[in-house]
């Protein structure tokens, strides 16, 4: 019972209070403890299994898995006990559960993702080259696609989808089940900004209308045309993902 404790994440200050408890308890009536120990017990196998929840998710506890809160338990898990599982519902008060009730409920979690989406917005200057906006949009999706960190058969996105405030490139991946969100977004704009110096593309604020890069003139047809035939000799495989260069799994 205390291994299950300690995996549905009770306190080790809980544990030694309910084992001291449990002791004088069962002195005087063991019969009974046990009997009403029974499906709490079950419940909390069940917890610290299959994990449906943790501290801080956002749940909802009902008997029908309906969507209707009439009659459910919305709130934010706010501690898990020897006996009760404590939800903060929208009303700031506390609902103490006892885990045999888990027997009967259909448990509802917000916040449980198998993986979470990248999802960035990256702003070109309209002054680069449209050679070196579409090779640099090309390397951020051969980049994805080889990357063995990101889920390929899930949607991918790596895009230009609009020029309000230069090019607007969208980029949208699932990191692999158990890879860091943030380190596989880290390690994927260390490579696209790489790539970028090298192709000498500026960067412009998509929350500002101004343009304040000063790569080179519009009216410059000169200067623009060399800069498009040398974006053409710029080399970037070495900037790919190596396959063998997995990010750890289970960490965030």
């Amino acid at each position: 019972l205390v291994v299950l404790a300690f995996f549905a994440q009770v306190e080790s200050e809980t544990i030694n209070r309910f084992l001291l408890g449990s002791l004088l308890i069962s002195g005087a009536a063991s019969g009974g403890f046990m009997l009403e120990l029974g499906p709490s017990t079950i419940s909390l196998l069940r917890l610290s299994l299959y994990k449906p929840f943790y501290v801080g998710d956002l749940v909802t506890l009902n008997k029908t898995g309906d969507m209707a809160m009439t009659e459910a338990v919305v709130g934010f898990v706010e501690n898990i006990t020897m006996m009760y599982v404590v939800i903060r519902n929208f009303e700031m008060k506390q609902v103490w559960i006892s885990h045999k009730a888990f027997n009967e409920l259909v448990i509802q979690n917000w916040t449980r993702r198998p993986t979470k989406t990248v999802l960035l917005n990256i702003g070109i200057s309209t002054k680069a080259p449209k050679t070196k906006v579409q090779s640099l949009q090309e390397f951020g999706k051969k980049w994805i696609k080889g990357s063995p960190d990101i889920q390929q058969n899930n949607y991918q996105k790596c895009h230009i989808t609009s020029t309000s405030n230069g090019y607007n490139l969208e980029i949208i991946f699932f990191p692999m089940v158990g890879v860091s969100h943030r380190q596989i977004r880290q390690k994927f704009l260390m490579s696209f900004m790489s790539a970028a110096e090298r192709l000498n593309v500026p960067f412009v604020p998509l929350q500002l209308m101004q343009n304040f890069c000063e790569d080179c003139e519009v009216g410059n047809v000169e200067a623009m045309s060399a800069a498009a035939h040398a974006a053409k000799e710029v080399v970037l495989d070495d900037l790919l993902p190596d396959p063998d260069d997995m990010l750890e799994r289970g960490k965030e």
